[in-house]
Parts: structure tokens; C-alpha cells; sequence
């Protein structure tokens, strides 16, 4: 888990400090950032919902109830989205964590094209 991530291009992240400086993620640190942010995330989600179903209640229905509707629509898009970034990076996450980090580094070579000339090959004599 403390080997840099695999790829063609470096995974890194850059401190707002040092932007000349970039530094490598290793697995592990990858997937306490991806944790981290699943749990801020899914913490707002909640918040924001219980939030929203008070002020509903209480607020919008009572002083402007010509709002209601709207209010509804608008919020459960802006929710259904929230709710669908968390699920789609709760999957890459488990992913990631449980088949994509057992995987073997491969390093993959790329074919010459079929219409290019074969190299020379020498012949032990």
C-alpha cells in the first residue's frame, strides 16, 4: 500500500504552498484522501437534508407557500446529485481498495504498428 500508484503519468497533489512541488500519492495516502471525503461528504448530505426537511416544514410551507413545489424540485436535484457523486466514489473506492490495489505493477509495452518495417535481427552465430 506504500508504493505510488501505477500509470503512465504520475498521481500527485499540489500544495497550494509549494506549486512547484508536487508530491507523488502513494495507495495508501490515495485512499485515506478518497475515505476522508466520502465522510465529509456523506456527513453534509445528511446535515443538508435534515436542514432542508426543517426549513420546509417549518419555514417555506408557512410564510411562502408558493414556493413549495419549486423549492422541492430544486433541492432533491441538487441532492440527487450529492447522493450520486457519494455512491459513484463509495464504488471506485471499494474498487479500488479490495481488486485494483492486490493487482500486480505491469508495465504495459505498446505494439509497433503492424505496417512498420521489423527490426533487425542479429543472428547468434
Amino acid at each position: 500500500m506504500d508504493k505510488e500508484m501505477p500509470g503512465t503519468q504520475p498521481v500527485t497533489l499540489t500544495d497550494p504552498f509549494r506549486p512547484h512541488d508536487p508530491e507523488r500519492l502513494t495507495r495508501r495516502r490515495f485512499l485515506c484522501f478518497l475515505f476522508g471525503y466520502l465522510a465529509f461528504v456523506s456527513l453534509a448530505v445528511y446535515l443538508v437534508g435534515f436542514a432542508f426537511a426543517a426549513l420546509q416544514t417549518y419555514v417555506i410551507a408557512k410564510y411562502v407557500p408558493t414556493y413549495t413545489v419549486a423549492s422541492f424540485i430544486i433541492f432533491w436535484g441538487l441532492y440527487g446529485f450529492a447522493l450520486g457523486n457519494l455512491l459513484a466514489n463509495t464504488l471506485l473506492g471499494l474498487f479500488y481498495l479490495t481488486d485494483r490495489i492486490h493487482r500486480p505493477n505491469r508495465v504495459v509495452s505498446i505494439p509497433p504498428p503492424k505496417n512498420s518495417p521489423a527490426p533487425d535481427k542479429k543472428e547468434a552465430a
